[in-house]
């Protein structure tokens, strides 16, 4: 019972959080008001279970394309399902390069990535993992994040369920010093209450 309900849940996060059912032109975020909205299918409010606190990671699935990748959940302390990071693995440029064009169908551009030198100001770590791609790095120097492009969403409560908020999006390519691949990690994350969003220098506290 417990892996069929871990299975299905698996299965209704991997087709609904990768996307939001709506969209909006592409824009440059300055201020709360720039946020674009939209309503998350996977809403962050599936609790983590009946039998057990948290998921198990979920091993060899399929993202965007992708085999072999994972997928972890994290939540708050109420048991609310919070962050939802899937890791393609050591992928290959032109893959990574393959799921963002994906990403940027669903998400137009908010001009936060590499070839900006802008990341947003957030918390490096919510729920137990890094927020981000850069948020990492910055804790391990055996890491550099060669890529990356961010989006930030307010998450809209279409179904009643209580969960609004501010949703950082980031999909980053790590690579070692050396500039070999480690792996691609795309992380959804609904931001505390008193993250700060403003946008600041790539290098900014690396």
């Amino acid at each position: 019972m417990k892996k069929v309900l871990a299975l299905l849940l698996a299965v209704m996060m991997m087709a609904c959080v990768a996307f939001a059912e709506e969209t909006t032109e592409g824009t440059i975020i300055e201020s709360v008001q720039d946020i674009p909205t939209t309503s998350f299918m996977f809403e962050f409010t599936f609790t983590f279970g009946l039998f057990a606190d948290h998921f198990s990671n979920m091993d060899d699935m399929t993202i965007a394309g992708i085999d072999h990748a994972k997928m972890i959940v994290n939540g708050d302390e109420n048991g609310m399902v919070k962050q939802c990071i899937y890791n393609l693995g050591a992928i290959s440029q032109e893959e990574y390069d393959s799921v963002l064009q994906l990403m940027l169908e669903k998400y137009p551009t908010q001009e936060y990535s590499e070839a900006t030198g802008t990341v947003y100001e957030f918390p490096a770590e919510c729920y137990g993992a890094y927020t981000s791609g850069t948020a990492r790095v910055a804790d391990d120097d055996t890491l550099k994040c060669e890529k990356y492009h961010q989006w930030l969403y307010y998450h809209t409560d279409e179904y009643g369920l209580g969960a609004e908020g501010i949703v950082l999006v980031d999909f980053s390519l790590l690579t070692n010093q050396n500039g070999k691949i480690k792996e691609a990690v795309i992380t959804y994350t609904m931001l505390p209450d008193e993250a700060d969003i403003t946008p600041l220098p790539a290098n900014h506290g690396l």
